[in-house]
């Protein structure tokens, strides 16, 4: 998942290109604009399962005027969170 933003607002989330994608056309065309979401505030347990809903299991994290904050995802197994490093 790939997310788009204008300065901090949240433009959209990319999951995928489709191969007869136009190389002249934005990718802002293939954004969904109304993914999965939750705020900061909300719980790990909400969290995990708006996460554990949604078919790419990623949440993007929003703040209250739309800033684009962070995304939540859930591992291949869907047994916890997606962690770095």
């Amino acid at each position: 998942m790939v997310l788009l933003a204008d300065g901090d607002a949240f433009v959209g989330a990319i999951t995928s290109i489709p191969d007869a994608a136009s190389d002249e056309e934005a990718v802002v065309a293939y954004a969904e604009a109304e993914p999965a979401t939750i705020a900061p505030g909300e719980s790990e347990r909400e969290a995990f399962d708006r996460a554990l809903a949604n078919p790419h299991r990623r949440v993007v994290v929003l703040g209250d005027d739309g800033q684009l904050l962070g995304l939540v995802c859930l591992n291949r197994s869907r047994t916890g969170f997606c962690q770095s490093g």
